[in-house]
C-alpha cells in the first residue's frame, strides 16, 4: 500500500524541497496532494464527477480526508505482527476461561481483574452494559459458592474435563442459573475464522528457509513443523 499510494516518510531529503500546498503531512509520513486526487477520480466516473462538483475548499478537505484514512490504515498495518514466543514458536497466551471448571478455580476478585476488566470496554461497546457486567461478577461468585455448597453442581463440575463439550456442560447446570456468565464465556470460545495460523506457518516457514538455506529440503522443512509441534502435542 506504502507503493500504491506513493505514501513517504518525512525524512526523505526531497521532502524539504516540495512546496507546503502540494503534499499532506500525518506524523512522520506525508502523500502528495496529485496522487490523492488521481485516486479518488480512479474510483470511477461517480466518484469522478461529485469530486468535481465541489469548490477548491471542500476538494482540498476531501482530499486531505482521504489521505489520512490511508496514512491511518498503513500505520495500523504496520503494527500488525504475528506473536511469537522466544523459540519462535506461535505465542500461546493462555485464552479466558470459558468452562466452569476453570472458573470456580478463580477467586472472584481475580476474575474481575483478569477477565472481565481487559474485556470491559469491548463488551461495553457490544450491547453490554454495567449492569450486565455486574451481573456477571455475581454470577460468577454464585457459581464459586454452589460448587462449595451444593452437592450436585459440584458433582456436574468435577466430571468436565478439556474434552467436555462447551454446551453440554453448562446445559448440566440449567438454563436459569448464570445466564450471562455462560453468555460471557460463550464469546470467549468463538473461534472467528481468519488466516492467523496459516500466517503463523509462513512466518516459520520464512524464518527456517533464509537466504542462507534456500536449498532446505520440503522434507526437512516438514520435520521443523512436526518438531515444533511435539511439546504441544506431548502435553494433550
Amino acid at each position: 500500500m506504502v507503493i500504491l499510494y506513493d505514501l513517504r516518510l518525512v525524512e526523505d531529503a526531497e521532502f524539504d524541497d516540495l512546496s507546503a500546498s502540494s503534499n499532506i503531512r500525518f506524523g512522520d509520513w506525508y502523500i502528495l496532494k496529485q496522487t490523492m486526487i488521481d485516486f479518488i477520480l480512479d474510483q470511477g466516473s461517480r466518484a469522478k464527477a461529485h469530486f468535481e462538483a465541489l469548490d477548491d475548499d471542500e476538494k482540498i478537505e476531501v482530499v486531505k480526508q482521504v489521505a489520512r484514512f490511508v496514512v491511518s490504515t498503513i500505520e495500523g498495518l504496520q503494527g500488525i505482527k504475528v506473536e511469537r514466543t522466544a523459540r519462535n514458536n506461535a505465542a500461546d497466551d493462555d485464552a479466558p476461561p470459558c468452562m466452569s471448571h476453570k472458573l470456580i478455580a478463580i477467586k472472584p476478585a481475580k476474575f474481575v481483574s483478569d477477565v472481565l476488566e481487559p474485556h470491559r470496554a469491548r463488551l461495553l461497546k457490544n450491547d453490554w452494559s454495567e449492569d450486565d457486567i455486574y451481573t456477571i461478577e455475581e454470577e460468577h461468585r454464585d457459581l464459586v459458592k454452589a460448587y462449595k455448597n451444593e452437592p450436585g453442581i459440584k458433582a456436574i463440575i468435577d466430571k468436565l474435563d478439556h474434552k467436555s463439550d462447551f454446551n453440554e456442560s453448562w446445559d448440566q447446570l440449567g438454563n436459569v442459573r448464570f445466564v450471562n456468565l455462560r453468555r460471557l464465556c460463550a464469546g470467549f470460545a468463538t473461534t472467528w475464522p481468519n488466516s492467523a495460523s496459516v500466517e503463523s506457518d509462513f512466518l516459520v516457514l520464512k524464518w527456517e528457509k533464509d537466504a542462507f538455506r534456500t536449498a532446505l529440503l520440503d522434507l526437512s522443512l516438514e520435520g521443523i513443523f512436526q518438531s515444533k509441534q511435539f511439546e504441544m502435542l506431548a502435553s494433550l
